[in-house]
């Protein structure tokens, strides 16, 4: 038996693959996020999106990978709350 060790950049490629469908997802979710807003989104709305849309994503990616996602499940659900994209009930709970 011998070893074949195939493509050595695939391992790379596969990363930069992830990489790309995780970004395209988050724009996705940033979106979304956006577009539940009952007012015009200002820059502050469009950064926490975009930080709350990479870190759902993140959490997805651990989900998926099989790992440990509760510290960064409890620390997206914090933020969520104190943002504007949070449930009015939510709101109100964490004053």
């Amino acid at each position: 038996m011998s070893f074949h060790p195939g493509d050595p950049l695939r391992g790379y490629k596969r990363m930069r693959e992830l990489a790309e469908l995780d970004r395209a997802k988050a724009e996705a979710v940033a979106k979304d996020l956006l577009g539940t807003l009952s007012r015009a989104a200002t820059p502050v709305d469009k950064i926490m999106a975009k930080s709350l849309a990479i870190a759902i994503v993140k959490l997805d990616r651990k989900l998926a990978d099989g790992k440990d996602a509760g510290i960064a499940r409890r620390a997206l659900v914090e933020a969520l709350v104190g943002s504007p994209f949070a449930p009015e009930s939510a709101r109100l709970l964490a004053q």
